[in-house]
């Protein structure tokens, strides 16, 4: 929602969005102007926060529950998924790796892009299975009840689950990174054949693993910043 200016201390208030599932027009959110001149910010959330609270007060109690008795099942399923991907992987770079006749440049891509699909279902585990209602780290955050997640003061930086969320954007990235380069080594082998394909597999190794760097690198940067503020 778009807020209008508010004079320092006051309150500015606005029907609730009718484009959000479950939410009532009738009622009212609202956004505090504090005395500094700046949006009311939330500790818990880190950031500049508006009251909805009032927005699904009449919401029908269903409603609250229908997600939560399948999200187990799409857990499972999920973790089946990446697991049967997984295994068929790592059975693939094994058969790669062991068989001297498959070891060319057109493999070693196709190789590549194995490994970041294994580190990216890796993770996924890592991430499913260890997160507090997906947002924490058992040691940084404590889900006092169903749904309502509070952080650790003791927690420190939570430099471990910053650690795991920047590798698993990194590897998403690569996997990502290793598909366009699956096409670029394709068009340069077709369409450009003038060039060797082996010269060329140390860039595409280089571009593969350390592209997704370009953009990892300053979104890291640019939260530990904002963090600090």
């Amino acid at each position: 929602m778009c807020w209008p200016s508010t004079a320092v201390g006051h309150t500015a208030e606005q029907s609730c969005p009718a484009y959000v599932h479950g939410f009532y027009p009738a009622k009212t959110a609202t956004r505090r102007c504090m005395e500094d001149g700046e949006w009311f910010f939330h500790e818990r959330f880190n950031s500049t926060w508006s009251n909805y609270t009032q927005c699904a007060t009449e919401a029908p109690e269903p409603l609250h529950h229908i997600p939560k008795e399948h999200l187990e099942r799409i857990k499972i399923m999920y973790n089946i998924g990446y697991g049967v991907s997984l295994l068929t992987l790592i059975v693939a770079i094994s058969i790669m790796i062991y068989f001297r006749r498959l070891h060319c440049p057109r493999n070693t891509v196709h190789l590549n892009l194995f490994v970041a699909f294994v580190l990216r279902a890796t993770l996924s585990f890592l991430r499913d299975n260890l997160l507090v209602a997906h947002v924490g780290l058992p040691d940084d955050v404590t889900e006092t009840a169903p749904g309502v997640v509070v952080f650790n003061e003791d927690g420190g930086t939570h430099w471990r689950c910053k650690l795991l969320f920047a590798t698993f954007n990194y590897v998403l990235a690569a996997s990502g990174m290793w598909i366009f380069v699956e096409g670029l080594y394709l068009h340069t082998l077709i369409i450009i054949a003038v060039f060797s394909e082996r010269n060329h597999i140390r860039w595409y190794i280089l571009l593969g693993w350390g592209g997704p760097l370009v953009f990892i690198i300053p979104w890291v940067i640019i939260r530990a910043v904002v963090e600090d503020t």
